[in-house]
């Protein structure tokens, strides 16, 4: 079986507003809502700031929203997390849903954003 990873913007009518973003690897998937592309370009920032380190976790780092619910997304020495955070607490972040991408396809996840930031910049500013 081939694994893949899945990023698909699904495009808001103008560059302005939120839209809608599907992760997913293998038959597992996560629908949240971004708020700009900016935050897009930010998530690859991250990711390109923390992929030389095998062997530390990240502090998550806020990519969307799923409903009131914060989502997530983490590097660690072995995976990629998409987390949705249903309880926090002062001690721990609780996690509802977890989606885990193995860690060998960082480089598939950061091409399909990056594809997708430039399908949303690139639309009009109506």
């Amino acid at each position: 079986m081939k694994h893949e990873v899945t990023v698909s913007l699904l495009p808001p009518l103008a560059r302005l507003a939120p839209a809608l973003l599907l992760v997913g690897f293998e038959t597992t998937h996560l629908i949240f809502r971004v708020d700009h592309p900016e935050r897009l370009a930010h998530w690859l920032a991250f990711i390109f700031e923390h992929r030389d380190e095998p062997d530390a976790m990240t502090p998550p780092l806020s990519v969307g929203r799923f409903g009131a619910h914060d989502v997530g997304f983490v590097i660690d020495n072995d995976n990629l997390l998409l987390v949705v955070c249903t309880e926090e607490s002062t001690e721990e972040i609780v996690p509802s849903f977890s989606l885990y991408i193995p860690r060998d396809y960082l480089d598939d996840l950061a091409d399909g954003l990056a594809h997708e930031h430039r399908q949303w910049v690139e639309l009009p500013a109506v």
